[in-house]
């Protein structure tokens, strides 16, 4: 039977249209970007791992030196006196260089950066800093790790750095899952990029579990969400509770606290009113981690991630 061109486009634009009316609706329940879901009842006997840290560019704020002064008196310096009164708390440093910089401007706090560290409360990014990856050659990017990873575990023996961090700088090179895996790095954070977890793979089949909060600041922004914390935390852990329960993974969800500049601030406050009506509202516990920490709770075998295979230019 024929049908008539004017009728025949008219049915494959409607069959387009209905595809893309499917595809938001789908995406708006099932993703946790611009979900509509108010249950959270998956993550009632789970957790929220609250991944604390501070965006640090190398001289984007300021001058380098005024960056390098800022992270010493306003991350670090903060964040180990905070670790000192509460036993709980976590901090994450995105890169290698911090250290470098900070030890030193302050090599008497090597014992102290060493002891929090060892405990798994403290945590440095596997590479030297947090590169546009797709801009250098291989060797370049080897020796992020070699002045990263390698460096950290001379400077801090004992310790494991398992985490990439790169969460501002948009693009990923072709090899790069593959150099962090030779290299014996696990776990990308990542940034600006479909809010997920997933397993991004290198060509030869290496890969490393990644997750984004969509843009690194979301977290921060979700619990400032006007001036209701409360409200903007339970919004966030709708958001993501159908995507967990579709993925089969373990109800341990990151939360990352992060802006640029933003210095270290100990929410033991929230949390003690939280998780005192957790519990009978069927809500999770929040508690401090590092993010190597949220990675291995969500690094399970039955669990269906979603793959990545390819530069992301």
């Amino acid at each position: 039977m024929k049908i008539n061109k004017t009728i025949r486009t008219i049915l494959i634009l409607n069959m387009v249209l209905l595809g893309f009316v499917d595809i938001a609706n789908a995406q708006s329940i099932y993703g946790p970007s611009g979900s509509t879901n108010t249950n959270h009842s998956f993550f009632k006997n789970g957790v929220v791992n609250v991944v604390s840290s501070s965006h640090q560019d190398i001289a984007w704020m300021d001058s380098i030196a005024a960056c390098e002064k800022f992270r010493d008196e306003h991350m670090i310096t903060p964040a180990l006196e905070i670790m000192k009164i509460n036993p709980d708390y976590c901090f994450s440093i995105e890169d290698a260089l911090s250290l470098r910089e900070y030890l030193k401007r302050h090599p008497e706090r090597h014992y102290d950066i060493l002891k929090y560290a060892k405990e798994g409360r403290l945590e440095f990014g596997a590479t030297y800093n947090m590169p546009y990856e797709s801009m250098y050659d291989g060797e370049a990017l080897i020796r992020e790790l070699y002045l990263g990873k390698k460096w950290l575990q001379k400077t801090l023996p004992g310790c494991e750095f398992l985490t990439d961090w790169n969460e501002d700088v948009p693009g990923t090179a072709l090899q790069w899952p593959q150099i962090l895996a030779k290299a014996g790095v696990k776990y990308l954070y990542n940034s600006r990029q479909e809010p997920g977890i997933y397993r991004w793979y290198s060509k030869d089949g290496s890969n490393v579990l990644m997750f984004t909060p969509g843009h690194y600041y979301n977290g921060s922004r979700a619990i400032d969400e006007g001036g209701d914390s409360a409200k903007g935390l339970s919004k966030y852990i709708n958001g993501w509770s159908v995507y967990f329960k579709a993925h089969k993974f373990k109800p341990a969800l990151p939360l990352l606290i992060t802006t640029d500049w933003n210095q270290p601030s100990d929410l033991h406050s929230f949390f003690q009113v939280w998780n005192s009506h957790a519990k009978r509202n069927d809500l999770p516990k929040l508690k401090y981690a590092i993010a190597a920490t949220t990675f291995k709770e969500l690094d399970a075998p039955n669990a269906s991630y979603q793959k990545l295979m390819g530069e992301r230019p």
